[in-house]
């Protein structure tokens, strides 16, 4: 199957895919170093195709080691979503700026999670779900720094 100007489905993905991942790399303050063809073999090391990447934990993620440095040969390599997002989630819990006060906050008003915050303080439920997103975060961002 053929689709824009002569190419196959998976190079077209392919094709689409550099591109979102560039414009995504400059969210990151990160820069976009890797040819179509570096993608490819990058795809080729890990014995996958361009039809195994995609957004849901059982696909595949171009993933940068520790979320850090420009997306280049060296510094990039495809895992699973589920890899990817265990890995930002480490790495933004212990790199973070601002985590270790927030965690040493928590852990001195004995509020390490928003679930058990939300569990000892049942008054402040209704109150807290008609909030929304934003109003949540910063009160909590508050409560914890």
């Amino acid at each position: 199957m053929k689709c824009y100007a002569g190419r196959t489905v998976a190079e077209q993905k392919l094709c689409n895919y550099c591109n979102n991942k560039k414009q995504d790399a400059k969210r990151y303050a990160a820069n976009w170093n890797l040819t179509n063809e570096q993608v490819e073999d990058l795809l080729a090391e890990a014995d996958i195709t361009i039809m195994d990447v995609g957004k849901s934990n059982d696909k595949y993620h171009l993933a940068r080691h520790n979320d850090a440095g420009d997306y280049e040969i060296g510094n990039c390599r495809f895992i699973t979503g589920l890899e990817n997002r265990q890995e930002q989630n480490h790495f933004k819990q212990w790199s973070a700026p601002g985590n270790e006060a927030r965690r040493k906050k928590a852990a001195e008003t004995g509020a390490e999670s928003w679930r058990k915050f939300v569990k000892e303080n049942p008054e402040r439920h209704m109150e807290i779900s008609k909030m929304g997103g934003k109003a949540v975060k910063e009160m909590w961002s508050k409560k914890c720094v």
